[in-house]
């Protein structure tokens, strides 16, 4: 990348700013006394102001030029707006600013209002104050845009807004300040009410605001304060007649007002009655005169200070630019500091090698560039300061590695511990205090697949894959305890916490929401199917979005009982999700990473994307999106996302050094990453070999002193709160550098300590603190130990006498008795009821003759009154069947749909025999969508001849009905002789293709279902045929066991031919071997990162008179993949409509056959959803194309009517359209 800057396109920004500038800054221009910055790179520009930057990084994401220029000995610097680098191309840069600096005034007078007097309270003044400068020049600088600020001495006599506007409040006289760049004015107002009632001088209400007697003229000659003047004076003057020191200068107010023992005459309103920034007393020591400000008294700098004395600053390769905020001070005799940071205070920046240090517009910010020393020296009055800067440089990098047992699908951090969901082995929880050597400490074994982790407190959520969602107390993390269990009726595989919320990936059922507010007591809150299979979720406030199948769904959770998908958006083949603000960010594997605009939810969009690498995990941190993924040898790739809309991938965080293992998951802290990694490619698995590994992708230092902000989002201040109820903290915080840790307060005690975003804690509000409140607070802390704290927020804590998890205020609301924690008396506390949804005043909630207690003993659902158990309506085979195929699936039609969560591996159980004690049968089982059907699916063929024995039992219906008694039955299998060899009936990409994108899947669909044991990296082999050498690569079994894909380990060459060979070692399930298959491919230059686009139907949209034998067709823009083609449907209503598909020999084009003709006059619609291109690259939208058929079918077939140019015509001219009808 080359950044250019033409002379005449800085010509015209010169003049530009020449034009809109005062003239002092004519002299800041670019020239040969100017560098330019860009990241750590640095140029020195040319004597016509054009300079060229050649090879800037592209992929560093929004950066910005910045100059820096030496000119007399004076240094002054300026900057451009942020812009992109264009790859491999010209970026024109933004114009660099310079800041021109506002010259200091001279003096400064309030020449508005001539009276000093206000009559009546409420009576208002504007003050006009005007700056004096060198040149004699003067400005109305009264307005707060200007810089000036105004105070008043005593706001409860007089106050000042911030635009000079005075009004009057009560009796008395003020002191008003009005101040700019540390230069002052005063004017004396006097504020006189109506009524003096003994006529002492003094106004009634000023006596009584003050303690004396409206009626008593005497005590106007009194001094209350003993500093020498009386009550009377003390009121003309607007000092205080109870404080001798009104100014707290040291001096008393009648020493001051006097030419007394110190010889001058000062202001007893203000301590620093020069206006030069020494009080009174201090210059009266040290022998300067206290009421002349250019005595040099305010000027008395012994030293300059340079905060960090000893700067340092590390160019971090993940960010791209790195700089301090340095803070200089003027220091006087007594040790007191002024801040003289500014350059408008006369100090100025100089550097001895603008390469290593140099500046940007902000006075004192200095920025790093190539890794060394400089100097950095100031100047301010005469005086001079040097002290040499380091700038390092860091590039992430590996730390360590530890084998974790079972097998690490994912991990989260917290703290100085690392929690991994590992397989078999349920939690393990890694100590990461030193990241160099990390150790196991603690684990608990869970009876499921243990597949992803999220920690929140001391509370661990566990997605314990066929076992739902494991809760588990680490407040020891060397021994967990699990709090409780719940079951989710599919495969838990990612789970987010949010708000006391669990949102569960639940595979092929869907979203499932939790209600964890109790942690050992979790809730069903709501639930979502009919995504397809849900793999990952993120959650923000009432927004979840989860990646299924091969899009990416936004659901609305505002009601956690009812969410409501909103809009959705083909992705391509998706792992997991990471939502921040309006943009979802989305690993979608062999297509790369994508960035999904969620504004409108209804319909988002894409907005970046790049198929560079394959994730399969996300997580966000500072401007950043991580991944674990598969296509890099041990690497996390990380993406700048400060700009969404042009997100760059940046980098990598290189382990390999390590193993060759692909990432599986990852988590993020401060500074450091967190791998979960394998020798396999999986979604996730039980056993194998595995690791943690831990990078640092930043090395952090902070010595701006620059503390970091915070604040607490969530709740909102005096928020109510029940006692022995627990409510989530939440805070928001940021830093110049980075935030090390928000700890969070409980009436000033530190209670819990957050080291990763989201920065939250479910506080636990304890019994017997009604009628007060709690104090909570946040303390968030940077790397250089500055910190910040919010201020105090409170919580209003309502009372539970009967301690039943509603508040009395509550109780009243429901109905329900304050005194009594079960007034319906059904065995649920009321609490619990208005959590479950049933009614704490009514034992019978949904009136079925049941009491609520009993049906939640029993697993039944309080609020459906069916109470008819669900019985088998039909199998297949029929009982005491015969000669039943040995690969026959067995299907049990039911009366009523089961509750998808009574379904595990007991509900049916198949024995080879019909004896006691006969051998299980290993298999699938599969619950139908509409929950009328199981489906067991053996996993190897059946034997011939022999009798099996079927029993279904423990199953429920959807409102918890266990069936009455097990159901069996019992049918023999024959010998089907299957001589017929397996054959490959589909191949992506097809045969001989060119132009394949080198990020292409292979995908082969087979004749007939064949044996998993016989499909691996042996049988499916792919080779170069450039180099000859196989192509190492990952091979994939549908659960059909008639479809498989190969995933190259990395992105295939680009222009070369390819080849593809599967041997005879496949086998069909009766043992016939596949017949060699061989076929060849040519890759593209490219990736595809974009999805197919329908460019044409066979049908016209909305035809009408359409024959009933008609052959549809869907014409794409590029092959598509013949392993996406299910969601392509002919519909009849909501009737599909039998077909089947075939694609062209390129794959272009997908024809759909009709098993039985359509129906006459009769509308149908084709739907054109899932589709996919080689790369895995979904279509972004589904398709409907609706048409109507005629009377009949058409039988006619099709012949040419006429043709132009005709046959054996001559001298036809070279333009001529041949026109065919």
């Amino acid at each position: 990348m080359k950044l250019q800057l033409s002379k005449s396109i800085y010509v015209i920004a010169l003049i530009f700013g020449i034009a809109i500038n005062y003239q002092a800054a004519a002299a800041n221009v670019l020239d040969q006394n100017c560098v330019v910055n860009i990241l750590n790179r640095t140029v020195q520009v040319s004597n016509d102001g054009s300079w060229s930057m050649p090879n800037v990084p592209s992929q560093m994401g929004r950066v910005r030029a910045r100059a820096t220029c030496t000119k007399l000995g004076e240094t002054f610097s300026g900057e451009s707006d942020y812009f992109n680098i264009v790859q491999n191309g010209i970026s024109q840069v933004p114009e660099i600013k310079f800041e021109n600096i506002e010259p200091v005034p001279v003096s400064l007078q309030v020449t508005e209002p001539t009276v000093e007097n206000l009559s009546g309270i409420g009576t208002t003044a504007q003050l006009k104050v005007m700056a004096t400068y060198r040149d004699g020049s003067q400005i109305d600088v009264t307005a707060s845009a200007k810089g000036t600020n105004f105070t008043s001495s005593n706001p409860a006599i007089a106050s000042v807004n911030a635009e000079g506007l005075v009004t009057s409040v009560a009796s008395g006289t003020v002191l008003i300040t009005a101040r700019k760049d540390e230069v002052v004015a005063f004017k004396r107002i006097t504020v006189s009410s109506n009524g003096d009632n003994d006529n002492d001088g003094i106004p009634d209400d000023f006596e009584l605001a003050n303690g004396l007697n409206p009626n008593d003229p005497l005590d106007a000659q009194e001094d209350f304060d003993q500093d020498g003047l009386t009550n009377k004076q003390e009121y003309l003057l607007g000092t205080g007649i109870k404080i001798a020191d009104s100014d707290g200068d040291g001096i008393s107010d009648g020493e001051e007002v006097a030419n007394g023992a110190d010889g001058f005459i000062t202001d007893p309103l203000q301590a620093d009655s020069d206006g030069d920034g020494v009080s009174d007393s201090a210059e009266i020591l040290a022998g300067y005169n206290p009421t002349d400000k250019n005595d040099g008294g305010g000027r008395s700098f012994v030293e300059l200070v340079i905060t960090p004395s000893n700067p340092t600053m590390t160019f971090n390769t993940v960010y791209n630019e790195a700089n301090l905020q340095v803070k200089v001070s003027g220091k006087r005799n007594d040790g007191s500091l002024v801040d003289l940071t500014s350059r408008s205070t006369g100090t100025s920046y100089s550097s001895s090698n603008l390469s290593i240090l140099n500046f940007g517009a902000k006075d004192g910010l200095i920025f790093a560039g190539q890794a060394g020393t400089a100097n950095l020296t100031v100047k301010n009055t005469g005086l001079e300061k040097t002290v040499t800067v380091t700038v390092g440089t860091f590039n992430p990098t590996a730390l360590s590695s530890i084998t974790i047992p079972g097998y690490a699908n994912n991990v989260d951090v917290a703290g100085d511990y690392a929690y991994v969901a590992a397989g078999s082995k349920g939690l393990q929880i890694v100590n990461v205090s030193n990241r160099s050597a990390p150790s196991i400490v603690g684990n608990l074994d869970t009876a499921g697949t243990a597949i992803d982790v999220r920690v929140v407190g001391n509370v661990v959520y566990l997605a314990d894959g066929d076992h739902g969602l494991q809760i588990i107390d680490v407040t020891d993390p060397t021994a967990p305890s699990l709090l409780a269990s719940y079951e989710t009726a599919g495969i838990a595989q990612d789970v987010k916490i949010d708000n006391q919320f669990a949102y569960i990936a639940d595979g092929n059922s869907g979203l499932e929401i939790v209600d964890v507010r109790k942690p050992a007591q979790p809730i069903s809150a709501g639930s979502l199917t009919g995504l397809g299979e849900v793999k990952g979720v993120d959650a923000q406030g009432n927004n979840v979005v989860v990646v299924a199948g091969s899009s990416v769904h936004i659901i609305d959770v505002t009601d956690k009982t009812n969410p409501i998908k909103k809009g959705s958006l083909g992705i391509g083949p998706v792992k997991d999700v990471a939502l921040n603000g309006n943009y979802a960010y989305v690993a979608a594997y062999t297509s790369g990473y994508k960035v999904v605009d969620l504004t409108d939810p209804v319909a988002p969009t894409i907005v970046a994307q790049q198929p560079s690498f394959y994730p399969a995990d996300v997580e966000l941190t500072d401007g950043f999106a991580f991944f674990a993924e598969v296509l890099f040898v041990n690497s996390v790739p990380y993406v700048n996302i400060e700009d969404p809309v042009n997100a760059v991938f940046q980098g990598t965080v290189n382990f390999n050094q390590f193993n060759d293992y692909n990432g599986t998951g990852l988590a993020l802290d401060s500074n450091f990453v967190y791998l979960t990694a394998s020798s396999s490619i999986s979604d996730f698995e039980s056993t194998g070999s595995s690791t943690l590994m831990i990078g640092q992708y930043r090395l952090t230092e902070d010595k701006g002193g620059v503390a970091p902000t915070i604040q607490i989002t969530d709740p909102a201040q005096d928020a109510a709160v029940v006692e022995g109820k627990k409510i989530t903290v939440t805070a928001s915080a940021d830093d110049d550098i980075g935030v090390k840790s928000v700890s969070f307060l409980v009436n000033g005690e530190v209670v819990y300590t957050d080291t990763s975003r989201p920065y939250q804690y479910p506080v636990t509000v304890p019994f017997g603190t009604v009628g007060s409140s709690i104090a909570v607070s946040a303390k968030a802390t940077d790397f250089g130990g500055n910190t910040e704290t919010t201020p105090i927020l409170t919580l209003i804590v309502q009372a539970d006498t009967d301690h039943d998890g509603l508040s009395d205020e509550q109780e009243n609301f429901y109905g329900s008795n304050p005194a009594n924690p079960d007034t319906d008396g059904d065995g649920i506390k009321d609490g619990d009821e208005v959590d479950l949804k049933t009614s704490p005043t009514d034992s019978d909630s949904d009136q079925d003759g049941i009491e609520d207690g009993v049906e939640q003993q029993n697993e039944t659902d309080p609020l459906n009154p069916d109470v008819t158990p669900p019985t088998v309506a039909l199998t297949a085979p029929a009982n005491e069947a015969l000669d039943i195929p040995e690969n026959n699936p067995i299907v049990i039609s039911l009366s009523e749909p089961l509750k998808a969560k009574s379904i595990n591996a007991s509900s049916i159980v198949v024995y080879q025999g019909l004896l006691e004690g006969a051998p299980v049968v290993p298999g699938k089982i599969r619950l139908s969508s509409d929950g009328l059907q199981l489906i067991f699916t053996a996993n190897d063929i059946l034997a011939d001849f022999t009798e099996y024995k079927i029993v279904i039992d423990g199953v429920r219906d959807r409102a918890g009905n266990p069936i009455a008694a097990p159901y069996s039955f019992h049918y023999k299998t024959g010998n089907t002789v299957d001589t017929t060899p397996p054959t490959v009936t589909d191949i992506d990409p097809s045969a001989n293709s060119t132009n394949v994108p080198v990020n292409a899947v292979i995908g082969v669909r087979f004749s007939e279902p064949v044996n998993a044991d016989t499909v691996n990296e042996q049988s499916v082999l792919v080779y170069d045929d450039v180099t000859g050498l196989l192509v190492p690569g990952v091979v994939n079994l549908s659960g059909d066991a008639q479809s498989l894909t190969f995933v190259p380990n990395s992105a295939f060459a680009v222009g070369r031919q390819h080849h593809i060979y599967m041997t005879n070692a496949i086998k069909d399930l009766f043992g016939n071997p596949l017949s060699y298959a061989y076929y060849y491919f040519t890759t593209s230059f490219d990736k595809d990162a974009t999805g197919p686009r329908i460019v044409g139907f066979s049908v016209a949209a909305d035809q009408v008179s359409v024959p009933t034998n008609v052959q549809l067709q869907v014409r794409f823009d590029e092959a598509v993949s013949g392993l996406s083609l299910g969601g392509v449907e002919l519909r009849k209503g909501a009737e599909v409509i039998a077909v089947t598909r075939e694609l062209s020999g390129d794959h272009k084009t997908l024809t759909l056959k009709l098993a039985q003709p359509l129906l006459a006059n009769t509308a149908y619609t084709l739907h054109v959803e899932g589709i996919e291109d080689l790369s895995g690259n979904v279509l972004a939208s589904a398709a409907d194309r609706s048409f109507s058929t005629g009377t009949g079918a058409d039988l006619v077939p099709t012949g040419v009517v006429q043709y132009s140019p005709a046959n054996g015509a001559g001298n036809v001219g070279l333009n001529t359209k041949v026109v065919v009808s």
